[in-house]
């Protein structure tokens, strides 16, 4: 079982020309908690792992200026498939998630917190853990999401393509420091939109620190609080 909050916050909106206009603060909340399990069954090898994950949101992740604040359920996520493999110091996983339309999406209106169409996101990733007392660690995940059509629209947005890295020392024991990044954008252009509507791609990149802690009198427990500055942001 896994509890996790986002708070995102942006001030600025910046065209594919990199031309900025002021938004006025836009406040994103959501939470969303993962279960899942893993089991002893094995694919190829690999330990299977379903989970769903459900999320709560005021607001979409990608919210126009003047989202209104309601929090309400957002897109069910179902984990059909995930692998993990274990080999020494490299852990690696793959998995399946389906986004279901279930957050409220109505077009033209404020305060959608789902996209209002059905999604597919594969994801793959390999972590290197030294194997030491105080060990290094870094990781890495690509994920590609497969965007279906609005059925009220008729608009299908471009693929996405997102890569996210990380490096960490443990630096007294079951506290870890680390670094870490992404970088994410759409790989095609949106179809079916109305003519003379910006279909620009998007992309962003982030960086920031990451602080987690695993206490000994919780066996199984782990915290982690990181902060990501969002750079060169271009149409989001």
């Amino acid at each position: 079982i896994e509890n996790g909050t986002l708070s995102y916050q942006t001030r600025e909106f910046v065209d594919c020309a990199g031309n900025t206009s002021t938004t006025g603060t836009v406040d994103v909340l959501v939470n969303r908690t993962l279960v899942g399990r893993v089991t002893e069954f094995k694919i190829l090898g690999g330990d299977y792992f379903p989970a769903v994950v459900f999320p709560f949101a005021n607001a979409a992740l990608r919210p126009e200026p003047g989202a209104e604040k309601d929090v309400r359920f957002g897109d069910l996520v179902l984990q059909p498939v995930g692998l993990g493999w274990h080999n020494g110091p490299w852990h690696s996983s793959v998995s399946w998630n389906i986004f279901l339309p279930t957050g409220k999406f109505t077009a033209g209106e404020s305060n959608n917190v789902g996209k209002g169409l059905t999604s597919h996101m594969l994801t793959g990733g390999v972590t290197w853990l030294q194997e030491s007392a105080l060990p290094w660690a870094a990781t890495g995940t690509l994920r590609y999401e497969y965007l279906g059509s609005q059925d009220t629209t008729g608009i299908k947005p471009g693929q996405v393509l997102t890569l996210e890295a990380g490096f960490s020392k443990e630096v007294a024991s079951g506290i870890d420091l680390g670094i870490l990044g992404y970088a994410s954008g759409q790989i095609t252009a949106e179809q079916g939109s109305a003519p003379g509507t910006d279909t620009t791609k998007y992309r962003t990149y982030a960086l920031g620190p990451e602080i987690t802690w695993r206490p000994e009198t919780l066996p199984g427990a782990i915290f982690s609080l990181r902060y990501y500055r969002e750079l060169h942001a271009r149409n989001t």
